[in-house]
């Protein structure tokens, strides 16, 4: 809409148009960023131009990104990432190629790829300061579809841990910061539920 006038808006004037389609769209410091599985897009939403495009750093999904005060953190099929606000960079070094749980060797990469065709959810866990980065049933053989798998990034202590979730194609924040996560089914108060 046009600044201060909500809910006006120009339609020959106020578009942008972008040499793709995007996967996700998110306000993040005062300025759009507008994604596709392998680039991104800085949109200043005042003048409409696009400012800066980062090839090769893309967004699988609306669902793949989360904002936060310590960054925007947000996954494409290599890699995950944090921004700053000036530039993305890589945080999945440690667990690109490799990640050992359940007797298999499998890291982000090869987990995406076997992830029953669902995007990664990411989500900012407030009580672990951490963002968690999960793919559902991703592993070399004798995959369990009804578990998700989550690679945790620690901000303080740039560490990562590997947790185990139900099954889970949508996740959002509850109350005090709690993680809700579903499966279409059932509704699962992640780290603090019992059932």
């Amino acid at each position: 809409s046009k600044s201060g006038k909500y809910s006006l808006f120009e339609a020959k004037k106020d578009f942008i148009s972008l040499p793709t389609i995007p996967t996700a769209i998110v306000g993040f410091n005062g300025k759009l960023y507008a994604f596709d599985r392998s680039n991104t897009y800085r949109i200043d939403p005042n003048s409409m131009i696009v400012e800066d495009i980062f090839n090769g750093i893309g967004c699988l999904s609306p669902s793949s990104i989360s904002v936060t005060e310590y960054g925007m953190c947000f996954a494409d099929a290599n890699n995950i990432y944090l921004h700053d606000s000036t530039k993305p960079t890589p945080i999945a070094a440690n667990i690109v190629t490799l990640a050992a749980y359940q007797g298999f060797d499998i890291g982000w990469q090869k987990a995406v790829k076997k992830s029953y065709n669902t995007n990664p959810l990411v989500v900012y866990d407030g009580q672990s300061n951490s963002f968690v980065c999960l793919v559902l049933g991703s592993c070399e053989q004798n995959c369990n579809p009804y578990v998700s798998r989550a690679w945790v990034y620690n901000i303080m202590k740039n560490r990562w841990d590997y947790w185990e979730a139900p099954k889970s194609i949508t996740a959002v924040h509850g109350d005090d910061g709690n993680i809700l996560l579903t499966d279409g089914n059932f509704l699962y108060n992640y780290r603090n539920g019992t059932t």
